[in-house]
């Protein structure tokens, strides 16, 4: 796996806990990158707070915008070795 950042089409699951509240809600989704903002202004669902982040962007728009993951909570998956490379929500939250 390259050390290369995230981009448009990758594959990425949420791995890390949000940065503000710690909320784990996220954890194991995997999507799509549709597209990068940097610098995002970005509001956290759970508590509300808003800061200002790399984001990868799912391409979903929701009632309260677009939705997107801070860069810093995803890794990025190779489609070809999803069976050895994807952790269990078990391995995530030790």
């Amino acid at each position: 796996m390259s050390d290369r950042p995230i981009q448009k089409g990758d594959l990425v699951m949420v791995v890390k806990p949000s940065f503000c509240c710690g909320t784990e809600d996220f954890i194991s989704r995997i999507f799509t990158v549709a597209y990068v903002v940097m610098g995002a202004k970005g509001m956290c669902r759970h508590c509300g707070d808003i800061s200002f982040n790399d984001t990868a962007a799912t391409g979903e728009i929701t009632s309260v915008g677009p939705e997107g993951c801070d860069i810093r909570r995803l890794k990025r998956l190779d489609p070809g070795n999803l069976s050895e490379e994807i952790p269990t929500k078990e391995e995530l939250t030790a």
